[in-house]
């Protein structure tokens, strides 16, 4: 039952209830690229933009426990609630379609790679697969690149499965 108080913002004081705020907002989305969370508690505060104090402000917030991943795309913050794993189903997060795969870990990307995997096709094939998993009709290099990266991850897992140890 926290509120924003954008009058408190910069008061020491506030900070716990800063990072009261964090917390919800990461464990109610279980993954959220950094950048986006000090987007959504600027915003939250009245604050249209982000210059570097906001920015500063609510990374000091963050708790220094909480799981990071660092990608191309940014920093990556995990609830407690969700552990850092190296393949996630995209069903186990609240999603909405069409969706930036830029705004996921690595790890859903990963496990879309796997389900298009399952079906032996070609690399553009699988590609095109999780891209239509996205909902997205059309996408860009970059997001082409962030596919391919993930279905590199899907096949070394796929091999590491497949071969036998001795």
């Amino acid at each position: 039952d926290i509120e924003a108080d954008p009058s408190r913002f910069t008061h020491d004081d506030y900070l716990p209830t800063l990072t009261q705020l964090t917390i919800r907002t990461i464990d109610q989305a279980k993954i959220m690229r950094e950048d986006i969370l000090i987007q959504i508690l600027s915003r939250a505060h009245g604050f249209s933009r982000v210059g570097r104090e906001i920015r500063e402000r609510i990374q000091s917030a963050i708790p220094s426990s909480m799981a990071r991943t660092e990608e191309d795309v940014g920093t990556f913050l995990w609830s407690d609630r969700q552990a850092v794993v190296s393949r996630l189903p995209l069903s186990s997060l609240m999603v909405e379609k069409p969706m930036d795969p830029a705004m996921f870990p690595l790890a859903v990307l990963v496990d879309l790679a796997c389900r298009a995997i399952a079906i032996d096709c070609l690399d553009e094939d699988a590609i095109a697969r999780m891209r239509d998993a996205c909902g997205m009709s059309r996408m860009g290099q970059a997001t082409r690149t962030r596919f391919a990266m993930a279905l590199n991850k899907a096949c070394c897992m796929k091999d590491e499965h497949d071969t036998p140890h001795l």
